[in-house]
């Protein structure tokens, strides 16, 4: 499947206690000419783990946008040296 990618600025962490516990990322990004917020899904538990505060490239398999509401990113995985 192809990826798209984006980069999310103001990132922050958010953690969960649902299956064990997850990680995931929540900030903002260009889309569609637009600044929004977004939340990133990661694509499994070790890019979970990788995850920090600040600056990130990610690459996605699937979104879903909500005017109000933001950019869903499902399927993420962290590009290095973004």
């Amino acid at each position: 499947m192809t990826k798209e990618r984006v980069t999310i600025r103001n990132a922050t962490v958010v953690e969960t206690g649902t299956d064990g516990g997850h990680r995931y990322l929540k900030g903002e990004c260009d889309y569609a000419g637009e600044v929004v917020s977004v939340t990133a899904l990661m694509a499994d538990k070790d890019e979970e783990a990788d995850l920090s505060d600040g600056t990130h490239g990610v690459s996605y398999e699937s979104s879903d946008f909500t005017r109000g509401a933001g950019l869903l990113l499902s399927n993420c995985r962290l590009v290095k040296n973004a």
